[in-house]
C-alpha cells in the first residue's frame, strides 16, 4: 500500500516541510486508507476531520499540496490516531500532524513523533533504497 513519489523530489533544507509536497491522488489515498482502518474497527472518524482531509486533498490541486494535517479539537482519541499511523508509516508523505485538543494519550503521540521524525531522517539522507550502480 505504498504509493506516492516521496523520494522522488529534490530536498531544499531551507523549507520548513523540507521541500516537499504532496500529489492530490496520493493525499486522497491517505484519506481513504485512514478511514478505511477506523471503518474495519468501527469507529467513525469526526465529521470535522473529514471536512480537514477533504480541505487538504482539494488544496493539492494539479501542483501539489502541503504535506500536513491540521487536526486540532477534532474529537479524536488513541484509536483514530492508531489507525493514522498505520497509514503513516507505510507512507511517509505527511510532514506535520497537528492534534491539539484531542483526547490522546502521551504514549500514543510520542509514536507519532518518533514515526515522522524517523520520515524525516529518511529525507535528509536521501533516497536510501537507490540501489544504481553509481554506488560501487
Amino acid at each position: 500500500m505504498v504509493f506516492g513519489t516521496f523520494f522522488d523530489a529534490d530536498v531544499n533544507q531551507t523549507d520548513n516541510m523540507l521541500g516537499r509536497k504532496i500529489e492530490q491522488a496520493d493525499f486522497q489515498k491517505i484519506s481513504d486508507a485512514w478511514v478505511e482502518y477506523c471503518d474495519v474497527e468501527g469507529i467513525k472518524i469526526p465529521p470535522p476531520a473529514l471536512k480537514e482531509l477533504a480541505k487538504r486533498v482539494k488544496a493539492c490541486g494539479a501542483h501539489g499540496g502541503k504535506p500536513k494535517l491540521e487536526l486540532k479539537n477534532m474529537k479524536l482519541d488513541a484509536k483514530h490516531v492508531k489507525n493514522l499511523l498505520k497509514v503513516l508509516a507505510v507512507n511517509p508523505l505527511i510532514s506535520k500532524v497537528a492534534l491539539d485538543g484531542n483526547n490522546i494519550p502521551d504514549k500514543t503521540l510520542e509514536v507519532l513523533v518518533r514515526l515522522l521524525q524517523g520520515q524525516l531522517n529518511l529525507v535528509k539522507v536521501g533516497n536510501c533504497f537507490d540501489i544504481s550502480s553509481k554506488h560501487d
